[in-house]
């Protein structure tokens, strides 16, 4: 039988790079995990700001990940289209 050759290596196949992340034309689901959401449907947000609010100091807010357009609120979700502010 022949005996199994593993190789362990921490050397990356290629150099490491910072992608771009594109400006518009994608969707973020924000999970809400028992956070009550703090924006309302059509909202327009900024990156960073709270968009679910949890009810104790034991968990912590969540936040937009990127501007844009809110696009679906529920108490299990927030989705944001991502778009420039107007």
């Amino acid at each position: 039988m022949p005996k199994s050759n593993f190789a362990l290596s921490t050397t990356p196949a290629e150099e490491i790079r910072s992608l771009p992340i594109p400006d518009s034309g994608f969707t973020v689901a924000i999970p809400m995990e028992g956070r009550i959401p703090s924006v309302s449907l059509n909202q327009y947000v900024s990156k960073g700001k709270a968009v679910g609010l949890h009810p104790s100091m034991e968990k912590g807010h969540v936040h937009a990940s990127v501007d844009g357009k809110v696009t679906h609120v529920s108490l299990d979700f927030v989705i944001l289209s991502a778009e420039e502010i107007p």
